[in-house]
């Protein structure tokens, strides 16, 4: 219920820093979301959508011991995104916030990295497509169309079908 979805927003926005914590939950509340609405707007009406964005900002600007722990906790808030992202009325609200530039961010540093970060990049591309579905000129996500077919462009020719295939759509 509602409630309990407001307990996981509070708890990660209380502990943005503790990747454990953000790996769980984010685990957690993508197998929620991953194919129930009911459950997406819900954890979207708790106010999941701008502390996820906080965590994935204060993930980003953390650099140095533990980073296949942060890239793992950054992977699940990502995942998180995207499932969100499949309901239409939640899309056009996460794909207006100026806070998508962070996807943008983990594709410029990321992406280059391939396969070491496969799941991140992965995760990232499945949240920009689903996202991108919205074609609204004025979103936040559009600032960036360019530069994110710049960076989508590679894993359109790589060898790693679920690449190819998540970047095509």
């Amino acid at each position: 219920d509602l409630g309990n979805f407001q307990r996981f927003t509070s708890v990660l926005a209380r502990y943005p820093t503790d990747t454990a914590l953000i790996v769980r939950l984010g685990f957690s509340l993508s197998n929620l979301t991953e194919q129930n609405m009911e459950a997406r707007l819900q954890l979207f009406r708790a106010g999941a959508a701008e502390v996820v964005w906080l965590v994935l900002d204060g993930l980003l600007s953390r650099e140095g011991s533990g980073e296949r722990e942060r890239i793992d906790a950054m992977t699940k808030m990502i995942r998180l995104v995207a499932n969100m992202s499949i309901t239409y009325e939640i899309r056009c609200e996460i794909a207006a916030s100026s806070s998508t530039s962070l996807l943008r961010t983990i594709m410029e540093r990321y992406a280059g990295s391939w396969p070491e970060w496969e799941e991140l990049i992965l995760n990232t591309v499945a949240a920009i497509t689903n996202l991108s579905s919205d074609t609204r000129s004025d979103l936040g996500l559009w600032n960036d169309a360019v530069a994110l077919s710049d960076l989508l462009l590679p894993l359109l020719v790589c060898d790693h079908v679920e690449a190819v295939v998540e970047s095509a759509r």
